[in-house]
């Protein structure tokens, strides 16, 4: 019986990975929208092995009528297996030629290199290329996001964590108690203010 349910397990997800495309090295412009793919390939190769981060840049036409720019990124990220082992420092830059408004470009990020680039970083440096890409300016606005993401992991050294968050150095009893002690204060202002006219 749990022999046939892992069969049919392993059925679906290779029936879903078929309907992925596969790599075709680091620059994969499956909707020809770039003007100089063999120019950013030789730059990734070189980053690669300067750096050991491996990038790939997706271009789409358009996604899968099932899937987001969210789930198809993680899954594309995970079946293409990105970055090196043990270091997990892939990086997966997606761009959708008619993508809606937040399904037309995106960073995914493997686990290696996220304390080098928050995610507000990786937001700006979107919002840089952002106007580029709907000028049709496709080529410039995968580059201004390569370039973002050079700057950010300018101090990358692989299995060494960077940028730890403020929380990771506060003791839990600690933060619950500032916690705690914040909520009592706004609630606090919020009843002196509440106006008599509401309920």
């Amino acid at each position: 019986r749990y022999i046939a349910i892992l069969i049919v397990l392993l059925m679906v997800s290779s029936v879903f990975a078929s309907h992925l495309p596969s790599p075709t090295g680091y620059v994969n412009d499956f909707a020809g929208i770039l003007t100089d793919p063999s120019g950013m390939e030789s730059a990734l190769r070189a980053y690669e092995q300067n750096t050991t981060v491996e990038i790939a840049v997706v271009t789409l036409s358009e996604l899968p009528p099932d899937q987001t720019l969210f789930s198809y990124g993680v899954e594309l990220f995970q079946e293409w297996g990105i970055g090196k082992k043990g270091e997990d420092n892939g990086i997966l830059v997606l761009m959708v030629k008619n993508g809606t408004t937040g399904n037309r470009l995106r960073i995914e990020l493997g686990y290696g290199v996220q304390g080098y680039i928050t995610g507000a970083e990786a937001g700006r440096i979107l919002d840089d290329a952002l106007p580029y890409y709907e000028a049709d300016d496709y080529q410039l606005a995968a580059e201004i996001i390569l370039n973002g993401l050079s700057e950010e992991l300018a101090g990358y050294v692989p299995g060494q964590p960077q940028k730890q968050e403020i929380f990771d150095y506060v003791p839990l009893p600690m933060l619950i108690y500032f916690i705690f002690f914040f909520g009592i204060i706004v609630a606090s202002a919020a009843l002196r203010n509440r106006c008599p006219y509401c309920m």
